[in-house]
């Protein structure tokens, strides 16, 4: 039997052997490593539970050993004991054995889940964490375009998965969390039904993967006499050691130009060094996606990579030069394993923040002689980088092809197509010998050589001080390897990459308006081919060994900065794109501008297009019907807004008619035009229309911010009516006055004003301000805000929420300081946040004698129709009754919202939040959970209310309050089991407790603790079970819930995190990183937390180390603990052992990663 995508339909048991490659489609076999499995608790949980049953200890504490910890994912690895568990003989027995019991661990309740761990390389057999692939209950699926939302709810709810985020990146992408992590219902299983389905264009598990990083060679410095050097060692003396900037022609192209600030290189690595001098004022974004953060630093002592890497793109040239030492830097740091939806969004976060080039020096493990494709989900992010990114011309992305002497044929990422794979030339200009090879290899560039045969190695940027590749200078700085800021022993082909990326900066930099095809093809024309006799390089100019030879950027600025003459094909022509149609009643119309390569441009518009005619109807031309650009001055920034005076005296006509001139410099060089005046006729026209266009009227055009916000707090969120249109972008402004274009518009800056266009127009709400753009903002009093909607991205019915000439009428967020109680915030799923209030003021009795006001009370009257999740309303919460405030729980709204996903349809809430006046107008129980904000009576025309309970367990777990109904039925956050029935339900009292009963058995759920302060989720920490003292200092994983700021504690007695006992906390027992650093703010869910290297220093003699974690929703407002004083005696510990023989007792394969790297930048060595 087939299925949709043709493929033959399995058995579910059969279905956990492969996952499908969409690209190829083709099967990708999986093979498990039954020896290695990984386990994820639930907060302050671990193997140590005594809630753990008799099999689940014996298999984590006697058959198994802790050897490991990835924190931004919170597992746990253990390796069996073959002299202690008992394995069957027969490999596929001894498999299912250990799944069976690793799967009955999910249903443990510490336990979140645990799932047996996957081969990287099917053929290879090994136990080493680097060769593994580890699951969560996480996939990712894009469905077909032709499916609507309802159609995939639909489909999900028929295998019990729920949606946890759009991917942003591909149209109808999702990750999609399965009901467990192994077996029929795992992300496995479930991926290859959705592909087989027909309904999906991919669809694969989250495979959490090491990275392993490109840089190898032998280490041999280059020739150079240190007696020759000044004692000093100015940048000139630095640079007669950077060789391969000499021999790739860098030298010769800088001058024409050393890059502009104006364009962005991504590296994407192990982090960058951002407070080097090499990067000082360069560094325009930076993201951490281990913590989430914009930090893009190094974090463990072996974050050495990246800032080599940024080195030999970008470095200024203090003493060592990228090779565009004027080009910006975006810094993105990639932990040491990451989730494929993750590694996807690094490629989504650099396109979004404006990158112009992107440089990637790490992919699969190098030397192994296996296929390893690119992810579908990866593939994807990277063909929006191509095809969207820098305004659609695209990002060229540059990336290692590998170190393994092998073909790149072999590394998906390398060999898409959509990328440049970059081999290693050295500084004989032959090939590096460990640098891959074949028909993908796009071109080379020069980097470490043969040590055997005296070829260099790289000198660039290292990370300061004690850390870094060159952490022991020697006596003296003369000689650059003697400055440890500096190393000159890199090298690679992740050297290699980061030149042609910094080389590409320089493109881009002459001629912005390059698109990817063109830069390839100038790479391509321009290469140097080297080594001819032992290149074989073919009819097109290629050779397996050096692409299309090694790369010359002379020639290639050179031919960038010529383009406008025609020299790379359309490139050269300018081209100019107005609106459709427009109102008189709009805002002036933008032009996107395509110079063709020249530095400078001019507008010319016309109410009839004759007017272009400069000799026959030049005479003809005045103020109310022509205006050129030029009169004021040359342009160089896009795109082109007409003047809002020009546009007053011009839009009574029928049509406006356009062309643009462009040109090298002020004096007109190389001239050129889109239209010429003997052509004038033919010139382009925006259509003046009366009124808006009545096929989207403007009619509900909103947008709406908090009434105000803590400057202490997360961005503002507004929430957009495009009132029809496809598009919109957002402005917001200290001053109102700064709307009005024409008397104002000189005088923004990026301190008082911000026009989400300058990115892209967006069309996917609610918007979420930039947090760098929050940053320079929110020093303010107020921040305006007005929504500008379009059709499409040319600006087609464009419609303003405050035009220019009403801007004073604005509305605006009032910033507070974030110190006071009065500023109490809570937020929603939605973003939403609202200001909690401590005084009401309409009379009504808002106390919560249930719940002790658990739940703050907010403000909700002019705020009903917002929303606080995907599908719920305030007023679907509030009281029904129109009261002015209520009670509203965040986390009962986040399973509320959890439960209409998994209905696929709509739930009906009957009642949420009642104050004591309707309480009891409407007969409710004294002690009713309504009165506490965090109970609600739904139904759902799709489910029965039986079917309706089981999702509510499933979703909320087996500590709440349930009660069935004849059509509907209750559910509250109580935190304790609870359960009866209404009149007319199908069940009788008894019937329905032993129901729920039984579910909960079958589930696997037993009572847990929930949070006192239930308007939120207890805030999470997980840390290693096991650690090693010599080790580096260990991370944490963190999960905050809704709230903003949290701050780490650690402990050598339980005792020490009572407040009872402050007075005996010294640094020697006691650590809290708000003493150290004050509130951390987060950014997002989930995070982590590395200790500080000199905290882990004085504390990593002892046995043990005790944890916990207390979050606040603003500096000053109250904390929120992981584990109370009172609950102090069962914080979770790390267990510290002596030294990694006593961790590899029995052959286990510890998470070594300082060694793994070093055998990544040895593999060439000799």
């Amino acid at each position: 039997m087939t299925n949709g995508n043709g493929n033959r339909s399995e058995s579910n048991g059969e279905r956990s052997n492969y996952y499908y490659d969409a690209a190829s489609k083709r099967r990708i076999p999986l093979v498990r490593e039954p020896r290695v499995f990984a386990v994820r608790y639930r907060s302050g949980r671990s193997s140590r539970d005594s809630n753990l049953s008799t099999h689940a200890l014996r298999l984590l504490r006697e058959e198994s050993k802790n050897i490991g910890f990835i924190p931004n994912y919170g597992l746990q690895l253990y390796q069996t004991n073959p002299e202690a568990i008992s394995l069957r003989t027969d490999p596929e027995e001894q498999l299912q054995d250990v799944i069976t019991r690793v799967k009955k661990l999910s249903t443990e309740e510490p336990v979140d889940y645990a799932a047996v761990a996957y081969l990287r390389n099917p053929e290879k057999r090994s136990t080493l964490v680097d060769d593994l692939m580890f699951v969560t209950r996480e996939f990712i699926v894009q469905f077909e375009p032709r499916m609507a939302m309802e159609e995939i709810e639909a489909f999900n709810a028929k295998y019990g998965v729920r949606i946890i985020k759009e991917l942003g990146y591909v149209e109808n992408g999702y990750l999609l969390e399965a009901p467990e992590a192994e077996g029929e219902n795992g992300p496995v299983v479930l991926s290859n039904i959705y592909y087989e389905s027909g309904k999906v264009i991919f669809s694969h598990p989250d495979f959490i993967r090491r990275r392993h990083l490109r840089e190898t060679g032998e280490r041999v410095r280059g020739s150079f006499n240190p007696a020759v050097v000044s004692a000093r060692a100015e940048q000139p003396v630095y640079l007669l050691q950077q060789w391969h900037l000499k021999t790739a022609k860098v030298l010769d192209a800088w001058g024409i130009t050393r890059g502009s600030g104006s364009i962005k290189v991504a590296i994407l690595d192990d982090g960058i060094d951002t407070g080097h001098q090499e990067f000082s004022g360069k560094i325009v974004a930076q993201h951490d996606f281990a913590s989430g953060g914009d930090d893009g630093s190094p974090n463990t002592n072996d974050d050495n990579h990246g800032t080599a890497c940024a080195g030999v793109a970008v470095a200024k040239g203090v003493r060592a030069s990228g090779a565009a030492p004027g080009c910006s830097l975006i810094a993105v740091r990639y932990p040491d394993f990451l989730g494929l939806e993750e590694e996807a969004q690094m490629f989504r976060w650099a396109k979004d923040q404006g990158s112009d080039v992107i440089s990637c020096s790490w992919g699969p493990k190098d030397g192994t002689g296996a296929v390893d494709p690119l992810p579908d989900n990866v593939r994807a992010a990277v063909h929006y980088c191509v095809t969207q990114g820098r305004n659609g011309l695209g990002i060229p992305i540059f990336w290692a092809a590998g170190n393994g002497n092998e073909s790149v044929s072999n590394d998906g990422y390398a060999s898409n197509p959509e990328v440049m794979a970059v081999a290693a030339s050295s500084n004989n200009e032959r090939r590096s010998p460990y640098s891959d090879f074949g028909p993908e290899v796009f071109i080379c560039a020069p980097s470490s050589g043969s040590g055997s045969l005296g070829e260099w190695r790289i000198f660039t940027v290292d990370r300061r001080g004690s850390n870094g590749y060159n952490p022991d200078p020697d006596t003296g700085i003369s000689h650059p390897a003697n400055d440890h800021d500096y190393t000159d022993d890199f090298g690679g082909t992740s050297s290699a990459t980061p030149l042609a990326a910094g080389i590409t900066g320089l493109l881009l930099s002459i001629n912005p308006n390059l698109r990817v095809e063109d830069v390839k093809q100038i790479l391509r024309d321009t290469a140097d081919k080297i080594d001819p006799s032992n290149g074989n390089y073919d009819v097109n100019g290629h050779s397996n060994l050096y692409g299309y030879g090694r790369i010359n950027a002379l020639k290639a600025v050179e031919r960038a900065r010529d383009s406008g003459q025609g020299t790379i094909g359309t490139v050269g022509r300018p081209t100019i794109n107005g609106p459709d149609s427009i109102s008189r009643n709009n805002q002036p119309p933008a032009f996107q501008i395509n110079t063709g390569g020249r530095s400078f441009y001019a507008v010319e518009v016309a109410t009839r297009a004759e007017l272009f005619n400069t000799g026959s109807h030049g005479s003809e031309r005045n103020s109310s019907n022509f205006y050129a650009s030029w009169t004021v001055r040359l342009e160089n920034v896009t795109p082109y807004n007409l003047p809002a005076d020009v546009w007053d005296r011009l839009k009574q006509a029928d049509n406006l008619f356009y062309r643009l001139h462009v040109a090298n410099d002020v004096n007109w060089s190389n001239h050129d035009v889109t239209v010429t005046d003997n052509q004038a006729d033919t010139a382009p026209s925006v259509q003046i229309l009366a009124v808006s266009s009545p096929s989207s009227p403007a009619t509900g055009l909103s947008i709406k911010g908090p009434d105000s916000i803590s400057r202490s707090s997360q961005p503002p969120v507004f929430q957009i009516n495009t009132g029809g249109r496809s598009f919109y972008a957002v402005e917001v402004a200290t001053r109102a006055e700064l709307f009005n274009t024409g008397s104002h518009g000189s005088e923004r800056n990026s301190s008082n004003f911000y026009a989400s266009w300058t990115a892209g127009l967006e069309n996917v709400t609610p918007y979420n301000l930039p947090a760098d753009v929050w940053d320079r903002l929110k020093q303010a009093d107020n921040l305006f805000y007005r929504l500008h909607v379009a059709n499409d991205v040319n600006w087609s019915n464009h419609d303003v929420t405050v035009a220019d000439s009403q801007a004073d009428t604005a509305p605006s967020i009032q910033i507070m300081s974030g110190t006071t109680g009065s500023e109490k915030t809570i937020t929603f799923p939605s973003g939403s946040t609202f200001r909690v209030v401590d005084t009401p003021q309409d009379g009504i009795d808002y106390s919560d004698p249930v719940g002790n006001g658990t739940v703050p009370l907010i403000e909700v009257r002019d705020r009903m129709q917002e929303n606080i999740s995907k599908n719920f309303k305030v007023k679907e919460l509030a009281a029904t009754d129109g009261a002015r405030y209520a009670r509203i729980s965040p986390e009962l709204v986040a399973g509320l919202q959890r439960i209409r996903d998994r209905v696929g349809s709509a739930v009906v809430l009957n009642s949420g939040y009642r104050h004591n006046v309707l309480n009891e107008t409407v007969g409710g129980a004294d002690e009713s959970q309504h009165i506490t904000g965090r109970a609600a009576d739904i139904r759902a025309s799709a489910k029965s209310p039986l079917d309706l309970a089981r999702i509510a367990l499933e979703e909320l777990g087996c500590d709440i309050g349930i009660g069935l109904g004849r059509n509907s039925i209750h559910v509250d956050l109580r935190g304790q089991l609870t359960s009866w029935r209404y009149e007319g339900a199908e069940l009788s009292e008894n019937e329905f407790d032993q129901w729920v009963r039984d579910t909960c058995q079958q589930l696997g759920r037993r009572h847990s603790e929930r949070a006192e302060y239930s308007e939120r989720v207890l805030p999470k920490i997980i840390g290693p079970e096991v650690y090693v003292a010599t080790d580096e200092a260990p991370a944490f994983y963190i999960e905050i819930g809704p709230n903003s700021y949290y701050a780490v504690e650690i402990a050598t007695h339980t005792d020490l995190f009572s407040s009872q006992y402050e007075a005996e906390r010294n640094p020697g027992n006691f650590y809290s990183s708000l003493e150290r650093e004050g509130l951390i703010e987060a950014h997002g869910a989930a995070t982590t937390y590395t200790l500080p290297k000199e905290v882990w220093e004085r504390l990593r003699g002892e046995k043990r180390l005790y944890y916990r974690i207390a979050t606040s929703a603003m500096p000053g407002s109250n904390m929120l603990y992981s584990t109370t004083d009172q609950q102090a005696a069962n914080a979770p510990w790390i267990e510290i052992t002596g030294g990694r023989q006593e961790r590899e007792e029995f052959a286990v394969s510890p998470l070594d990663l300082q060694a793994t790297r070093k055998a990544d930048e040895n593999l060439w060595r000799k």
